[in-house]
C-alpha cells in the first residue's frame, strides 16, 4: 500500500515536502542539543566563579580574624578585609543563582524551542500528509475496483470492443485519471466519477482525460467526438 501520489509532479512535491520536514526536524534537534551544551558551559563557568568567589570570601574572613587580633592596628586592617569578604560573598551568591538558572534553562529552553519549532512545522505538514495518504489509499482501492472492469462487471475496455483508436486512448486517459487524480479533483468532475465513466458519460470521460493530459506531458489530446 502506497501513501504517495501517482502523478509525477505531485509525487515529487510530496517527496520534497517530506524531505523538508525531516530536514527541519533534524536541524531543530541539532540546535536543541547545541543550545543545551552551550547553556551547560555557561552554567559550569558561573558555578566555577561562585566557587572561586566563595573561597576568596572565606580566606579574607580568616585573614581578617587573624589580623584583627593585632594590637592597635588590628581593627583598622580587619575592616577593609571584612568589606572585601562581604563583596566576594555577594558575588558568590549571585554566581550560584546564575549557575542554577542556567542549569535549569539548559533543559527547558531546548525542549521548548524544539517543541515549538517542530510543532509549527508539524501543524502545517501533517494535515496535508494525512490527506494525501488517504487519497492515495482511496486511489489504490479505486484502481483495484477499476481493474475488475476488465474481467467482469461494468463496461469493458478490451480491444475487441468496437472502439476507434482515438476513443480507446481517451478511455485509457480517463481510467488513469480515476486511479491517479486527487479525490478533490475527481469530486469537481462528478459526484461519482467512476459511475459516470462506467455509464459512458462523455463529459465526465472527457474531463477525466483532460486531467491526465494536464499532468502527463506527451500524451495526445483526446478527440472532440468519439
Amino acid at each position: 500500500m502506497t501513501s504517495f501520489a501517482a502523478a509525477p509532479l505531485s509525487h515529487r512535491r510530496q517527496t520534497a515536502e517530506d524531505a523538508v520536514f525531516a530536514l527541519w526536524t533534524a536541524v531543530c534537534a541539532v540546535c536543541a542539543v547545541g543550545s543545551h551544551w552551550l547553556f551547560r558551559r555557561f552554567a559550569t563557568s558561573a558555578q566555577q566563579m561562585a566557587d572561586a568567589a566563595g573561597l576568596a570570601a572565606q580566606q579574607l574572613s580568616e585573614s581578617s580574624a587573624q589580623l584583627g587580633q593585632t594590637p592597635i592596628v588590628g581593627v583598622y586592617v580587619a575592616e577593609p578585609l571584612d568589606a572585601m569578604a562581604a563583596g566576594y560573598g555577594e558575588t558568590a551568591a549571585m554566581a550560584g543563582q546564575l549557575a542554577a538558572f542556567l542549569g535549569a534553562a539548559s533543559w527547558l529552553a531546548p525542549i521548548v524551542c524544539f517543541g515549538a519549532a517542530v510543532g509549527l512545522a508539524l501543524a502545517a505538514w501533517l494535515p496535508r500528509r494525512l490527506r494525501r495518504t488517504q487519497a492515495a489509499v482511496g486511489r489504490q482501492a479505486l484502481a483495484q475496483a477499476a481493474a475488475g472492469l476488465f474481467t467482469g462487471g461494468g463496461r469493458s475496455l478490451l480491444p475487441q470492443q468496437n472502439l476507434s483508436k482515438a476513443a480507446w486512448e481517451m478511455e485509457l486517459y480517463a481510467l488513469r485519471a480515476l486511479v491517479q487524480a486527487p479525490a478533490d479533483k475527481l469530486a469537481q468532475i462528478s459526484p461519482d466519477p467512476l459511475a459516470a465513466w462506467q455509464a459512458g458519460d462523455p463529459m465526465a470521460t472527457r474531463a477525466l482525460a483532460a486531467w491526465t493530459l494536464s499532468h502527463w506531458p506527451g500524451a495526445a489530446a483526446p478527440p472532440q467526438s468519439v
